[in-house]
């Protein structure tokens, strides 16, 4: 988990560099990277940001495409 925390800190606050207030859409298609997708939402939040999430299910996309 500590590698996961460690790859949110440095998406959040260094490539991102969220800021108070930021509103920040995370967008995922697996339930693999769920915690991933949480710890990026904690780090949103311990700087003030505001997470939204966006998860995209293939399954249902191929479907509403047929």
């Amino acid at each position: 988990m500590e590698k996961l925390n460690i790859l949110a800190r440095t998406i959040v606050n260094h490539s991102l560099k969220v800021k108070e207030k930021d509103k920040v859409l995370i967008t995922y298609q697996s339930i693999k990277s769920n915690p991933l997708v949480k710890e990026i939402v904690k780090e949103v939040i311990k700087v003030g940001g505001v997470p939204s999430l966006d998860y995209v299910d293939q399954d249902i996309n191929n479907y509403i495409r047929e």
